[in-house]
Order: structure tokens, then sequence, then C-alpha cells
């Protein structure tokens, strides 16, 4: 059971665990610490409910590391109340069960709970480590407590731990503060794959493609191996910048350093070369890794749905349907944006109601807003202002917009100006709004309505 869930099998690391019951074997505590990070790698609510039954009978639910596990499942489920009931019903408490607690917290968007936990904590004489630490960064939404937050780390030094280093960096860059996410991170004195992978991320987000990769050359100059979030945030740098030239030296370095079997980092390079422009190369990752999931699958069709290579799309998505997959939004847009583009209207239809029927996928806005466009490509623009009146949603302007930039096309200026009045009304700042009404005027060589 342990090798099905250090392989991310958790599916049948449940299965092994049933078995054990089916053949009356009694599960010990190490049995029951792998079933529930199963159930936390399969989201499965049910199931983890299931084991915390199995626990209290078999009077394993008061061992703390259990307890710790659960509060963790828990936490990962978002069943933030019974995460807090198996802590307080906890005898003694660690550091690991304070830490827990708040990282479920915090994870969970609750910072002010995760925040009033750490000074809780202190208070009954437990000194936090640097999981505790990281989780309350997580919490904290504003700068001003951030700032706080880093003086305390100082004056208790824990600001020299490695993994708090990077969380400082990963804190400033989510909150935009990109000069000071580089100076807590140049002021690390040793720096680990961690705290450089931190600072590249950091410059990646900020678009500052040229600094990251400096920094990436300097982390191989420090024989600091990249890991496979180097690579992810790298790759995603380029895709952002349509570096392409740059993507592909990454590709180098990713196969030099064994990275190329890495499903994640497979999947950023489908995606980077995809939004490059350069689909060939994207769909060759995409069939040179064995290990493709939905999102790999997602990643391809959104390369050949950008680039408007709607048979290549719709070539692959037929041998997905041949594949026991579930099917998700992404891949239904995906094929629906390639019918768009490719102005295929029948298939588009088609692939809807298959998605809506077959697949039980309730199509979002963004949906609706490629139907819409669908029709409208195909010169049906009556049809496509019918499907915005009886659109279930309240928020129209993706759709609008697309029927505006149909009407463009068509050159039916009448539509477009209903289309363009529409979202004016909706957000009258709207400058793209503006922007699409005027290039409407000149398609039909109207400068003023």
């Amino acid at each position: 059971m342990g090798a099905y869930t250090e392989a991310r099998l958790y599916e049948e690391a449940m299965q092994v665990f049933h078995q054990m019951q089916s053949e009356s074997v009694k599960p010990d505590e190490v049995v029951y610490l792998h079933v529930l990070d199963a159930c936390v790698g399969l989201e499965d609510i049910d199931a983890g409910q299931e084991i915390h039954a199995c626990l209290i009978e078999s009077g394993y639910a008061s061992v703390i590391a259990l307890a710790n596990a659960l509060i963790n499942f828990y936490g990962k489920c978002g069943n933030l109340s019974h995460a807090r009931v198996v802590f307080l019903n906890l005898n003694s408490r660690n550091v690991i069960s304070w830490s827990t607690l708040i990282s479920s917290f915090a994870q969970n968007g609750h910072d002010k709970e995760a925040l009033s936990l750490l000074f809780e904590m202190q208070t009954v004489h437990i000194e936090p480590n640097d999981i505790t630490i990281v989780g309350v960064l997580d919490a904290i939404n504003t700068v001003v407590e951030g700032h706080i937050m880093h003086t305390i780390l100082v004056f208790g030094k824990y600001e020299q731990s490695h993994r708090v280093q990077a969380a400082l960096v990963n804190f400033y860059d989510t909150m935009g503060c990109h000069y000071d996410a580089m100076y807590t991170f140049r002021m690390i004195t040793e720096k680990d794959a961690i705290s450089w992978t931190s600072g590249i991320a950091a410059c990646a987000h900020s678009e500052n493609l040229r600094e990251a990769l400096n920094l990436f050359y300097q982390m191989l100059d420090h024989e600091v191996m990249p890991s496979s979030v180097t690579f992810v945030c790298l790759l995603d740098g380029c895709s952002n910048l349509a570096a392409l030239e740059d993507g592909r030296k990454l590709h180098g370095a990713i196969i030099d350093s064994g990275h190329d079997n890495d499903k994640v980092v497979v999947n950023a390079l489908i995606t980077m070369y995809g939004k490059c422009g350069d689909v060939r190369d994207s769909v060759t990752s995409f069939w040179s890794n064995p290990q493709r999931d939905l999102v790999s699958w997602s990643a391809v069709l959104s390369s050949c749905s950008l680039n408007g290579q709607a048979a290549a799309a719709l070539k692959l998505f037929n041998h997905l349907q041949g594949l026991e997959l579930t099917m998700n939004a992404v891949i239904f847009l995906c094929i629906l944006a390639s019918c768009s583009h490719g102005g295929l209207l029948e298939e588009g239809i088609w692939y809807f109601v298959l998605f809506t029927r077959w697949h039980g996928l309730f199509p979002a806005e963004e949906h609706f807003a490629c139907l819409i466009d669908l029709y409208g490509r195909a010169g049906q623009v009556d049809v496509a202002e019918q499907l915005i009146e009886l659109i279930p949603f309240t928020k129209v302007a993706s759709a609008v917009a697309s029927l505006l930039g149909a009407c463009r096309i068509q050159g039916d200026f009448d539509s477009g100006l209903r289309c363009a009045k529409i979202l004016f009304d909706m957000d009258p700042y709207d400058t793209a709004a503006y922007i699409d009404a005027a290039n409407l005027c000149a398609s039909v060589n109207l400068l003023e309505w």
C-alpha cells in the first residue's frame, strides 16, 4: 500500500485496503496513514470519513500521528469544522497538530483564523516550525501584514530557514511586490533548489524572462539541480511572452536533466510550444509523453485550437474518445473554439450536444460565447442574437463581444451596433468594446453612427 501511495496510485491503494478488510486482516497505524494519504489524493470525503469511523472503532483515533493525518485530510477536502473537531479532541497536541490545522485554514482562505491559531499556539508555549510559518504566510493577504510577519521572523531567527525564505519570496511575488521579492531572494546567502526556484518564479511572473533565465543559469553554475517546478515556471514565462527560442533551449536543458519524462514538465512544454505557435513540436511533445492524462490532452487540444488547426484538434479528440478519460470543461471549450475558427458549424453544434448530453457537462459562459461566435462566423448572426437572449447568465459580455467580432467579419453593421450598445450599457468604461465598435465602423467605411 505504501508503494502505491508513493507512486500516487491512490485507487490501487484503496483496493488493497478493501481487500485487507474482506480478508479480516486488521490494519495497523502505518496502513491507516497510507490509506488516509490515498483519500487525500482522491479527494474522497466519504472514504475518509469511513476511515475516521474505523479509527474510532479500533481505538486509533487518539494516536497523534493518525489524528494529524485526519486533520490534514479534512483540511485538504475543505471540511474545516471536522478538522477542528479532530484537533480539539486530542488530549495532547504537538507542533505538527497546530501546523496542520493552521495550514488547513490558510489553504481554504481563512486568514484571520490561521493567524489567531498561530498566536494561540504560542500562548501554550509551542514554538512554530517551518511548516507553521509557511502556512501563516499563505494566509496573509495584505502587504502590511506580510511586512509585520517578516519582521517577526527576522527577530525570531525563523528567517534563516530555506523553506521560510522561499515562502517570503513567494508571498511578495503573489502580492505583486517584485522589488521586495527579489530583495528577499538576494538576501538568501546559501540558496538551495527551492530558493532559486522562488526567485525564478518571481521574475517569470513579472514577465522578466531574461532575468529569470539568468537566475536559472546561475543556479546551474552553483551546481544546484533544477526541479520540475523550476522548469514549469520558466516554461510558463516563455509561454506568456511567446519566447520560442528560449523555450527550445529550456527543452534541451530538460532533456539533459532527465525531466523529459516528468508529466507536469511535459504538459508545460506542450502548452509552451502551442502558445508560441509551434503546433508540430507541441503535438510531438504530447505523443512523447507516456503518462498522458487529461491535462496533457487539454494542453495539446488547446494548442491546436489557438493556432487554427481544427482538423488536427478533432482528430486528436476522436482518439481521446476511445480512452477511459472523463471529459472536462477545458476540452469542451477547445473543441468548440476549433470548430469556430475552422468554420465548422455543423460539427460544432454536434460537439456541443455531445458534451452537454452525453458527457453531462453544463456549458459555462465561455462555451456559450464560443457557440455564438460559431454561428456568427458562419454568417448566421440572427441565430447568434437569439442565443444571447437564451443564455442563463446575468453577465454575457464575452458572448456579446464574440458576436460583435462576427458582425465585423460579416459586415453586419446593424447587429454589430446593437451588440456594441449592450456592451456599453454593461460597462461604459470597457475600452475593448469601443475598439471593437470602431473596427466595426471602419469595416463598413463608417466613422460615426
